[in-house]
């Protein structure tokens, strides 16, 4: 259970996390990576990388709202939804969603997320 996500305590599935969000119009399986962030203060967060197809900046903003939300709803907990260019989530030779390779390329900087335009 490596992918595991442990927040206060629970056990969540990246798996449960993922699905959530493909339910969501306009998400295809394979769409998302759900991983733990440390916090740093010995707590993890969960993280949500999501292949993102929409241009205009205010429905990106909308999108991130929603996943955000679909996924608080889930984990009882705020998450870290980041939006990422379409096919930029790594996969493996078999063609399977790579979480661990996603994170290590998310916290190196080599995924770059879509910096949204958040009204002040």
């Amino acid at each position: 259970a490596k992918d595991m996500i442990i927040i206060n305590g629970k056990n969540h599935w990246p798996q449960d996390i993922e699905w959530a969000v493909e339910q969501l119009p306009g998400f295809n399986h394979g769409d998302i990576a759900a991983f733990s962030l440390d916090t740093g203060e010995g707590e993890e967060v969960p993280a949500v990388l999501v292949h993102c197809r929409v241009a205009d900046p205010e429905e990106r903003v909308k999108l991130h709202d929603e996943i955000r939300d679909k996924v608080r709803a889930v984990t009882g907990m705020n998450c870290v939804v980041e939006l990422v260019p379409p096919r930029t989530l790594p996969r493996t030779s078999s063609g399977k969603l790579s979480r661990a390779k996603a994170k290590k390329q998310y916290l190196s900087g080599e995924i770059e997320p879509i910096k949204l335009a958040i009204a002040a």
